[in-house]
């Protein structure tokens, strides 16, 4: 059975919710308690497997299916993206305490422009060529926000601003599609279950690093999570590759700078810390800081900062 088949039928039980458009995430805690974001906000359905067994198969089927492997045993976790580009991560008991529970976001068919963020109010027009300009003229971009923020989504948005004569590699944990129909571009995958490649693991950090290897204009990095992938993004623009633009986690620009610091500082463990900060506050051109708030009970994004670092 191949993989669309097989999510027609295990999925059955929430199969108009993965057709509806207007839903961006649809949260399975348990088997009988699902949760959908429609429109900005979190709303609770009606919708169920039968059973948990029925719902711990579903979870199984889909790894089997994707050449994974999950377990409640040594292995509980499933981080896996659909050949549409839906992302799907579940979670077994006893990691989950309440029962096996799973998350899904479909891959938006509609993709967002920047005219789209300026209408919807997340990004304003000033804002806007503050970006474009900084994209244009090569400057070092990180883009920070928090979980659900809508980092991807302004990076996607970003990438639309680089020239079509210019070759891209991106480097991304789970691939997102960010340059759409940009005609030379290259794409990394450095997904966690990947098999071993002889003793170790394919990361992000020695994809960005093969990534140099192979003549690129620029490189776009989908988020940076771990040390070794914040160690290979600062030394690839540190040795000339300008242009770059990444996500990461933060709460403010500035945050994002300390953020990028700490997690470099790990693999650098013989720098000083003033050393760090002249190192990341060097190489990084600008912040763009985007923001998930809520207004009259519905979610909104906005970008709250651009910040630009002068040398």
């Amino acid at each position: 059975m191949n993989i669309e088949k097989l999510l027609e039928y295990y999925m059955k039980p929430i199969a108009s919710l993965l057709k509806d458009e207007n839903v961006t995430e649809i949260c399975v805690n348990q088997y009988n308690d699902i949760w959908v974001e429609k429109k900005g906000k979190l709303i609770k359905t009606d919708f169920s497997w039968p059973n948990d067994n029925m719902f711990m198969t579903c979870i199984g089927q889909i790894a089997n299916n994707l050449g994974q492997e999950i377990n409640k045993d040594y292995n509980p976790i499933l981080d896996a993206r659909l050949a549409d580009g839906t992302r799907i991560n579940a979670v077994l008991p006893p990691i989950a305490v309440k029962g096996a529970m799973m998350s899904i976001r479909p891959f938006p068919k509609f993709q967002f422009t920047i005219q789209d963020l300026i209408d919807s109010g997340t990004i304003s027009e000033k804002m806007k060529i503050q970006l474009q300009r900084g994209i244009e003229s090569r400057k070092n971009i990180l883009v920070s926000g928090g979980t659900g923020s809508g980092k991807t989504t302004l990076l996607r948005v970003c990438c639309g601003f680089i020239d079509h004569d210019e070759r891209v590699i991106t480097v991304e944990d789970t691939a997102e599609n960010l340059l759409g129909n940009h005609p030379h571009c290259l794409s990394f995958e450095a997904a966690k279950r990947q098999k071993k490649t002889g003793s170790d693991f394919i990361t992000m950090g020695k994809l960005i690093e093969n990534s140099l290897r192979q003549r690129p204009d620029r490189i776009i990095v989908g988020e940076i999570r771990e040390p070794i992938a914040a160690t290979a993004f600062v030394d690839a623009i540190n040795t000339g590759h300008s242009g770059t633009i990444s996500t990461i986690h933060a709460n403010s620009a500035e945050d994002a700078l300390s953020r990028l610091g700490i997690l470099y500082a790990r693999t650098a463990q013989n720098f000083q810390p003033d050393l760090i900060t002249k190192i990341i506050r060097g190489n990084i051109d600008m912040v763009v800081h985007i923001s998930r708030e809520i207004e009259d009970g519905v979610r909104i994004r906005k970008v709250k900062e651009i910040l630009e670092i002068k040398d």
